[in-house]
C-alpha cells in the first residue's frame, strides 16, 4: 500500500472520528434537553416531609438512578466541552499527522465511547426513547468503524514499512 493509500486511510479515520464525536455531542445535547423539558409535578407540602425524610435532601430522587462511572456525571456541560475538544483534536491529529500514538487514541477513545454509547442504548430502550437510540447507535457504529479502520491502518503502516 503506498503512502497516499495510507494518507487517505488517516483522513478516512480522522473524518469518520470527528462525525462519531459530533453525533455522541449531538446525543448527549438531546439526552439533555429532554430531562430539562419533562415536566416535573410540585410535590406537595406532605409529600416533600414524607419524601425528605425517606431520601434524605431528596437530591436525586428524580425518577431513576443515572449511571455514574468514577462518580462523574456523563452529561455535564463542562465534561461534554472537554471531551468534544479532546476528541476533535484526536480527529485533527489523525488528519493532519498520522502517527502509531494518534491512531492508537482512536483505537482506544472509539472502543471506551462505543461501551458508553451501547450502555446509553440500554438504557433509552428501557425508557422508549427511539430518536435518542438511533443517535447513540450511529454514534457506537462511527466510533467502532473508526477504531476498526485505525487498527487496519496501523497493521498497513507496520507492513509497508517492513516491506521497505
Amino acid at each position: 500500500m503506498g503512502v497516499d493509500a495510507l494518507r487517505r486511510r488517516s483522513i478516512t479515520v480522522g473524518a469518520l472520528f470527528a462525525i462519531a464525536t459530533a453525533l455522541f455531542v449531538i446525543g448527549v445535547s438531546s439526552e439533555s434537553d429532554h430531562h430539562s423539558s419533562e415536566a416535573r409535578p410540585e410535590p406537595s407540602e406532605a409529600e416533600a416531609r414524607g419524601s425528605a425524610g425517606r431520601h434524605g435532601s431528596g437530591a436525586g430522587s428524580g425518577g431513576g438512578e443515572e449511571f455514574r462511572p468514577l462518580g462523574l456525571q456523563l452529561e455535564s456541560t463542562p465534561l461534554l466541552v472537554a471531551v468534544a475538544i479532546v476528541s476533535f483534536l484526536i480527529a485533527a491529529m489523525v488528519i493532519w499527522r498520522p502517527t502509531r500514538g494518534w491512531l492508537w487514541a482512536v483505537v482506544v477513545v472509539g472502543v471506551t465511547f462505543a461501551a458508553l454509547e451501547v450502555a446509553e442504548v440500554a438504557h433509552q430502550s428501557e425508557k422508549g426513547e427511539t430518536a435518542l437510540i438511533v443517535v447513540a447507535l450511529a454514534a457506537c457504529m462511527a466510533h467502532l468503524v473508526a477504531a476498526l479502520l485505525a487498527v487496519s491502518t496501523l497493521q498497513k503502516r507496520r507492513s509497508t514499512a517492513m516491506a521497505a
